[in-house]
């Protein structure tokens, strides 16, 4: 008799470690230029959207609750199965708080 694992098949893919590394080193603001009531142009900051571990689940398809479990997710020898995705997860969330910081 053949045994399944219980549970549906996860959609994690390699790849989302550097995905979450790109979606949350980000600058807290972007400069852009504008032109003054005198017309001319002055350098003005816009505060870029404040990256969140929710928007990234959501925008893979997934909970940030599975962001969570991927990150701790451990084999049956005691190591991390998805060592690459837990560092970037971590990092992930040393750049969210640069960003709070100097924003």
């Amino acid at each position: 008799m053949e045994v399944r694992p219980i549970g549906r098949p996860t959609v994690f893919r390699d790849e989302f470690a550097q995905q979450l590394i790109d979606y949350f080193n980000i600058d807290a603001y972007t400069e852009k230029i504008e032109l003054n009531k005198d017309g001319n142009p002055v350098v003005v900051k816009v505060a870029n959207k404040f990256p969140t571990l929710a928007r990234f689940a959501t925008m893979i398809g997934v909970t940030r609750e599975t962001l969570h479990d991927w990150a701790t997710k451990k084999n049956e020898d005691g190591e991390l199965k998805y060592p690459d995705f837990s560092y970037a997860y971590k990092r992930a969330k040393d750049y969210q708080e640069a960003v709070l910081v100097e924003g």
